[in-house]
């Protein structure tokens, strides 16, 4: 493995990409020998620490990249204003809380001195000593074999999306253990429970935690159980502030689409696990694209302007991986393209045929766009060979053509980004041949393997010193 010569030109080929969290196309590093894999990961790491530097050419637009995780609050309820939407059965009551004392309470009690927070909360019962219910089975060796006869307060979350998740409530336990005993069930599972011991009388609100990344990615029942004899009735089990949070996974990578791809390109991303942002329209102008590494562009026409293209651009010179499927006979859009992605034919840019034989034909095998590509492919459907953009571009990188000999499989850099093409239509009833479909699903992996920073392989000799 080949290694920086200096020192010196490492620190210029970072200031030259950027802290931008993928500083070279991933291949690179292997098999253009730049830098061994601890320093990659070394480097990588340190981008990550730092954040992506806006460059100053770019005027005041926002690096691009976000984490692919964000905590969000799932559910939270400080049962001031309502019961938060739970369920509770048999002992379990909601409202505010004003202990009374007056039933069949046991001596001594320590019922709470107050909610926990403000006056709404639930509890067994909530003013006054739970009931004798004579529910305890199983309190010896904590085996719950009857959990339909408990007093049970539950509330069911949404964690689908979630890579990781937790449930937290403060509480204020004043049950007779060992007799008397409480658990807390997940989907039918047992993920915390009061059993075993001995009665000790509470004196202050405690807050408990559960992880739920077991739960992650569906549906969570949450049940409260309580458990009581017949004998001693002590002020019972009071809960407040109940919240689960789940760190879930944000797309980084956005669809725009201007027809229909549900069986094309969306498909593609979803056999590939690669979550997205699907926004459809012809104006993206507006779109704020910050929030994305990636944005995929599948267009079969559309009357798409300037002002979109110029978003688009500014999207991959400040460091995105710019995709574009198709494109668009609109005049405007050719123009908006050549002046700001793309050297193109300004005056053939209508919808063709791909006439010629084969109708894709690989002409740099090594190029990253190419991996795992025929050499060569005639397409089942004759209406997938549909193009519009003929490219003229010098510092574009051909990978494959047409039957016609235009460029079909490109790759450019923008800025700090990449851009990368493939002008057959994107639409998806041109894809329904399973080995079209299969070279369109390979071309779109192939386009997300050109990370944020670009391939840009102008620089290995640089940095190499050959």
């Amino acid at each position: 493995m080949r290694y920086f010569k200096s020192p010196v030109i490492l620190v210029a080929a970072v200031l030259l990409l950027g802290f931008s969290g993928s500083l070279l196309w991933s291949d690179a590093l292997g098999r253009a020998g730049m830098m061994s894999q601890e320093q990659a990961v070394a480097l990588q790491e340190r981008a990550s620490r730092e954040g992506t530097r806006s460059p100053g050419a770019e005027g005041n637009r926002a690096p691009v990249g976000r984490s692919a995780q964000a905590m969000e609050v799932v559910f939270f309820s400080d049962f001031e204003g309502s019961n938060g939407g739970l369920v509770g059965t048999r002992d379990w009551e909601w409202g505010a809380y004003a202990w009374v004392g007056a039933g069949d309470c046991s001596t001594p009690t320590a019922p709470p001195p107050a909610a926990y927070s403000g006056t709404g909360m639930w509890g067994t019962v909530l003013n006054d000593c739970h009931n004798g219910l004579g529910n305890n089975t199983g309190y010896a060796d904590c085996n719950n074999t009857q959990p339909e006869d408990d007093s049970v307060l539950s509330l069911v979350v949404d964690l689908t999306g979630a890579s990781s998740a937790s449930l937290s409530w403060w509480e204020w336990f004043d049950l007779f253990l060992v007799w008397d005993w409480a658990q807390v069930y997940v989907n039918g599972e047992v993920v915390f429970q009061h059993c075993g011991g001995e009665y000790l009388a509470p004196s202050a609100w405690q807050q408990r935690v559960v992880d739920l990344s077991a739960y992650a990615g569906g549906s969570a029942t949450i049940e409260f159980h309580m458990m009581a004899s017949t004998v001693v009735n002590k002020s019972g089990w009071y809960l407040d502030d109940i919240s689960v949070t789940a760190e879930v996974v944000q797309p980084t990578l956005a669809l725009l689409e201007t027809s229909l791809t549900a069986g094309s390109v969306q498909k593609a991303l979803t056999e590939l696990g690669r979550g997205f942002d699907l926004h459809q329209t012809v104006d993206f102008s507006g779109l704020d694209l910050t929030p994305y590494e990636t944005v995929i562009v599948a267009m079969d026409g559309g009357l798409m302007e300037e002002p979109s293209i110029e978003n688009l651009a500014g999207f991959a010179r400040a460091g995105g991986n710019l995709v574009m499927l198709g494109g668009s006979y609109w005049a405007n859009f050719a123009q908006a393209v050549n002046a700001h992605l793309l050297g193109i034919d300004e005056i053939n840019y209508f919808w063709e045929l791909g006439a010629g034989d084969p109708d894709l034909r690989v002409t740099q095998p090594s190029d990253p766009l190419a991996r795992l590509l025929p050499a060569s492919h005639d397409f089942s459907d004759s209406q997938a060979t549909y193009y519009m953009i003929r490219s003229q571009d010098s510092a574009a990188v051909v990978a494959a053509v047409n039957g016609d000999g235009v460029p079909a499989l490109l790759r450019k850099r923008i800025g700090r980004g990449t851009l990368s093409w493939f002008v057959n239509s994107p639409y998806d009833g041109y894809w329904s041949d399973s080995a079209d479909y299969a070279l369109l699903k390979q071309v779109i992996d192939n386009c997300l393997g050109l990370k944020r920073a670009g391939e840009m392989p102008w620089l290995v000799p640089l940095l190499l010193g050959d």
